[in-house]
């Protein structure tokens, strides 16, 4: 937990940085703490809806959540952010995932 409590320190410095939120999250999912990690997921979503990678990674979250719908929301929403950003590499990724959930 030394490295959630290190990167929460540096969000408390700088509150407009959207990787220190992806990076908590992705911290907190690796510890297990799932609903921590959508929290700052969502924190991003809402905050800096065009930081793309969240899009996959909030999916996946909510797959093992086994809450589908809420997937498939998420991802449709980041393939309109990554059309609109033209991340055709996050787009890419988040339309494999859709195929592979529907």
């Amino acid at each position: 937990m030394k490295r959630i409590d290190s990167l929460k320190g540096m969000l408390e410095k700088n509150q407009k940085d959207p990787f220190l939120y992806f990076a908590l999250a992705k911290e907190y999912e690796k510890n297990n703490l799932i609903e921590e990690a959508q929290r700052y997921y969502l924190d991003l979503v809402v905050m800096f809806e065009d930081y793309t990678g969240t899009y996959y990674h909030l999916a996946k979250l909510y797959i093992a959540k086994n809450d589908i719908s809420a997937a498939i929301d998420t991802i449709k929403k980041g393939i309109d952010i990554c059309t609109e950003k033209k991340d055709f590499h996050a787009k890419s990724e988040l339309e494999f995932l859709l195929d592979d959930i529907e």
